[in-house]
């Protein structure tokens, strides 16, 4: 069989395989706390108090729009419409576990997490490619609020996602740049009632 990412995040997915892995086990299943869905979660997310933190944040990330970047501009090597059909190739780079251990330990110094720190190797990346020094992009976050004590037996999607400015147009370090990041990517999540979506949609307004 086949589940449709779109109504599932990756966290859903780890919950619904892990029960159906261990019902062909014939293992029992503990009873749920309370039966509480995602229909539940999107009910209680629309209330008046979750609202009004909402229009908190949409007013936080409006006063930010006016000098928000564009996304990279990525050269390409054919129109897109040419393309008759596509084809994907994956390219990868493995660190063994000494060489990732050491990069850690290196973080946790700094106060960074692999999160930040994969972040901002991304977009140092893009940099090399872009065509402007300054762009934005978008971050996937799993918004899985503590709504309710079975909240992490619930299945559906509770993705969203933020937006994350860089500016390389001023040279800077590889530690202030994660810091940098590490800072951005706070406040931004501190203010993620708004889904990226509503603020994109304010932002091409």
């Amino acid at each position: 069989f086949s589940i449709d990412g779109i109504f599932l995040d990756f966290r859903s997915f780890q919950i619904h395989f892990q029960e159906l892995s261990r019902f062909y086990d014939g293992d029992e299943l503990p009873p749920p706390v309370d039966v509480w869905t995602f229909r539940d979660y999107v009910t209680a997310s629309a209330t008046a108090g979750a609202r009004a933190a909402a229009q908190r944040d949409l007013a936080w990330w409006r006063s930010r729009l006016d000098s928000f970047s564009q996304p990279p501009r990525l050269p390409l090597r054919a129109a897109p419409e040419s393309i008759a059909a596509p084809r994907m190739r994956r390219l990868e780079l493995r660190l063994d576990r000494r060489e990732w251990a050491q990069i850690v330990s290196r973080l946790d110094a700094l106060g960074v997490t692999p999160a930040v720190f994969m972040l901002t190797v991304y977009a140092d990346v893009l940099s090399l490619w872009s065509e402007v020094p300054s762009f934005a992009v978008n971050v996937p976050i799993f918004n899985r609020p503590r709504l309710h004590a079975d909240i992490d037996r619930v299945i559906g999607n509770f993705s969203s996602f933020v937006l994350i400015d860089f500016d390389y147009s001023v040279a800077c370090g590889f530690v202030e740049r994660l810091l940098g990041v590490r800072a951005r990517l706070a406040a931004a999540m501190a203010h993620a009632s708004t889904s990226g979506v509503s603020v994109l949609r304010e932002l091409y307004r």
